[in-house]
């Protein structure tokens, strides 16, 4: 195994390299306590929040476990445990393995996962014969089970989501198109005070693709749609996006036109390129709704930010240079660091880069696996999860 190159993006100097200040009585100032503790990875700090009460308490505190998250950026990578899979939450500043999660009984090649908070949810994407959904807390090392579903779909996606007026968590299951039905069935279901089953929902007017990613920002899930199925919608435009919003539990009636339909026109209001000829994604990037637009005339993957949901208007931020040997057409940005840098995941090729705009470069991010699959974890391994079961 390889050993990981730190990720530093403060510029800070590690903890054995620090010089220890103490006061007249050989105590730490708290402080300078505070900003060493901040230093350390997840795990080790865990252990060194047993040496006493004091400590303790500032580790726990959730105005310390934030600061300490935005130090140190955590990602959640899926790779092989024998047949089955297993979930590593790894922090990208040191490389080092935080928590491994195995033994959920969901083998490799048909699971899926997404988070959101400090939760994971992996489900198996098959549904005939058996199947198994369930929550993952790396913070208390459980499983929970999910009930069974029912839905009538060989294929479904779940979706993580977290309301943030209500605290509640949801998972959204929405299925493949049935032609004997002629429907895209949609479930749901609450994980902390609801009546712990999956609940009908009404299908989506448009056909959203479910073998895209589906980023879930400030409590709504986003879709593009299914290339394949647009053409029958004479109305829709490749690049339309679906919302479904957790609180109310419905699918928005207004989609969101992209940056294909917005920008990227000609002075007669033509589309300037075809979009069927690129490749669109979407991502949730530091909060933010963005449209990843792997843009084949340029040779770079632009990075769109939704600034106005209302208007549809999106600003580019960044033209990352798509390098030859670089599998463009599956590369998600998922943080961008404290520094500006931005970690890519190429899933095709299965690595991480960390793009830095001031000099317009990319390098590559020695990890200790190479993931089939990767997310941000935006949890905190020091503090006591809110889901408590279903």
């Amino acid at each position: 195994m390889a050993a990981a190159s730190p990720v530093r993006d403060d510029g800070q100097p590690a903890l054995a390299d620090s010089l220890v200040a103490l006061d007249d009585n050989g105590a730490l100032p708290a402080d300078v306590l505070y900003e060493i503790l901040l230093r350390v990875p997840a795990k080790p700090l865990c252990r060194l929040r047993l040496v006493c009460r004091s400590w303790r308490s500032l580790t726990s505190d959730p105005r310390f476990a934030g600061a300490h998250s935005s130090r140190h950026p955590m990602i959640a990578g899926l790779c092989a445990h024998g047949i089955q899979g297993e979930i590593q939450i790894v922090d990208l500043r040191s490389g080092n393995i935080d928590k491994r999660i195995y033994g959920f009984g969901l083998e490799l090649r048909d699971l899926d996962f997404t988070t959101q908070g400090d939760l994971i949810c992996a489900s198996s994407v098959i549904m005939k014969g058996w199947k198994r959904d369930c929550i993952i807390d790396p913070t208390m090392g459980s499983t929970t089970i999910l009930p069974t579903s029912g839905m009538d779909a060989y294929f479904s996606v779940c979706i993580l989501g977290h309301v943030p007026s209500t605290w509640e968590y949801k998972v959204l299951r929405v299925g493949a198109f049935i032609p004997s039905t002629n429907r895209r069935p949609c479930q749901i279901i609450t994980l902390i005070g609801g009546a712990q089953r999956w609940r009908a929902r009404s299908d989506p007017s448009l056909p959203v693709s479910i073998h895209r990613h589906t980023p879930v920002v400030a409590g709504v899930v986003y879709f593009l749609l299914d290339r394949f199925s647009v053409r029958d919608f004479p109305n829709a435009k490749n690049d339309d996006i679906v919302a479904f919003d957790l609180a109310t539990e419905e699918w928005r009636s207004a989609t969101i036109q992209g940056p294909f339909s917005t920008c990227l026109v000609n002075a007669n209001g033509e589309i300037a390129h075809s979009p069927t000829m690129d490749y669109l994604e979407l991502a949730k990037l530091n909060n933010f709704l963005v449209t990843i637009h792997h843009n084949e005339q340029d040779h770079s993957m632009d990075i769109w930010f939704l600034v106005d949901m209302d208007k549809s208007h999106w600003t580019k931020r960044y033209a990352i240079p798509c390098l030859p040997r670089w599998n463009c057409h599956m590369c998600t940005p998922l943080v961008i660091l404290n520094d500006g840098r931005i970690v890519l995941h190429f899933e095709g090729i299965r690595v991480l880069q960390a793009y830095d705009p001031r000099i317009d470069t990319c390098a590559r991010l020695t990890m200790p696996e190479d993931y089939f699959a990767v997310s941000l974890y935006e949890g905190s391994l020091l503090l006591r999860s809110v889901f408590m079961g279903t």
